[in-house]
């Protein structure tokens, strides 16, 4: 077997006799994105999942920080809102939040709303409209959230593709117009998950325990690990201008590799097998189904959707497959190549069988 990386991991061989196994294979693949990368000629084998454990740090500090209320009918810039007020016929009917995040009603000064719930403006409204001299007591106070508009966000961190996105726009095929006349309103498109779907989904190396939520200046927290075992999880709405960070722990988790409301749904990847007798990728069956992978697919199983796999054992027994994958982390690349029948007969071929990821390239050749 033949691992090729583009740094050279020299530092093996240079270990001091003392050196445990596992120091031993920490050093022998610090570079590698997954220790699944590996090919096993270092000696003694360490389970991958804890070479992976023992490079996690978490970069977030242990202070608390505050949580996320979350599920709250939080406001944004263009939501639509039905106001009414006791015994008012001037101040009463449908207003939007405007860009800025206030709420602007004849008679009185500009009111904050961005990022408060519908009855939290209501207490806020009628304190403005005793303290403005509109009222002589608290008036009975009634907003109600009756359209929400899109809101642009921005991800980054520990995400396939960071950058800033619009999540919960309208088209004419989702508008439900008997909706349109109903009291209340939900934006699941306006959700966290959406956000980090859009991203491109969360990777492998995410702190799932400290999601980070800036709005308006404060900074709060977000458990997002139930949402990988199907759980109920803190979905909560974002607001025009909210910025999500996905900390990174500095190493890969197996787990996070299964499809999920905030990982990506499946993985794209290029393949070429001209191997004979094909002398095309068409006639080695390689359509959309072997190209378009559910996430959490690994090597040997994407090896055998490309037809690289079987046939007779003399002729093809020898077969080399390569994997060109790039770490999200650091941005390096790596190419590791395999005789793929030592590696599929191997006992502990789990130890060696990486994950792919998005974007990953597989080549496969004949025997030599």
């Amino acid at each position: 077997m033949k691992l090729l990386i583009t740094l050279t991991l020299m530092a093996f061989s240079g270990a001091a006799l003392s050196e445990t196994p596992l120091e031993a294979e920490l050093m022998a693949t610090r570079h590698m994105y997954q220790a699944e990368y590996r090919t096993g000629d270092f000696g003694p084998v360490t389970p991958s999942d804890l070479l992976n454990a023992a490079r996690c740090v978490s970069p977030v500090s242990d202070e608390p920080l505050p949580l996320m209320s979350g599920m709250d009918d939080v406001l944004s810039s263009g939501d639509l809102l039905s106001i009414h007020i006791e015994q008012d016929e001037l101040l009463n009917g449908p207003y939007v939040v405007s860009y800025d995040g206030y709420l602007h009603m004849p008679f009185l000064p500009p009111v904050s709303v961005l990022g408060k719930s519908s009855w939290g403006v209501e207490t806020y409204l009628a304190a403005v409209l005793l303290a403005e001299g509109f009222y002589s007591t608290p008036p009975r106070v009634s907003v109600r959230l009756t359209d929400l508009a899109e809101a642009q966000v921005f991800v980054s961190g520990a995400v396939f593709e960071p950058g800033a996105f619009v999540i919960g726009r309208h088209t004419a095929e989702t508008r439900d117009l008997a909706r349109q006349s109903a009291s209340g309103a939900a934006g699941f498109g306006r959700h966290l998950s959406r956000a980090l779907a859009n991203a491109g989904g969360i990777r492998p190396d995410a702190d799932l325990a400290h999601i980070l939520i800036l709005r308006q200046g404060e900074t709060m927290v977000v458990d997002l690990r139930p949402s990988i075992t199907g759980q109920a999880f803190q979905n909560m709405l974002l607001v025009t201008g909210d910025e999500i960070t996905v900390p990174s722990l500095g190493c890969f988790q197996a787990d996070l590799m299964v499809p999920s409301a905030i990982t990506p749904p499946g993985v794209k990847v290029f393949m070429s097998n001209l191997t004979k007798p094909a002398t095309s990728n068409a006639q080695s069956n390689i359509g959309k189904e072997a190209r378009e992978l559910r996430y959490g697919t690994r090597f040997l199983q994407a090896v055998v959707g490309m037809n690289c796999a079987g046939g007779a054992l003399r002729g093809n027994a020898n077969r080399t497959v390569a994997l060109y994958s790039r770490n999200p982390i650091t941005g390096e690349s790596i190419l590791v190549e395999w005789l793929f029948e030592d590696l599929l007969r191997r006992v502990d071929r789990d130890e060696y069988d990486p994950y792919l990821l998005p974007g990953d390239s597989l080549f496969c050749y004949d025997a030599r």
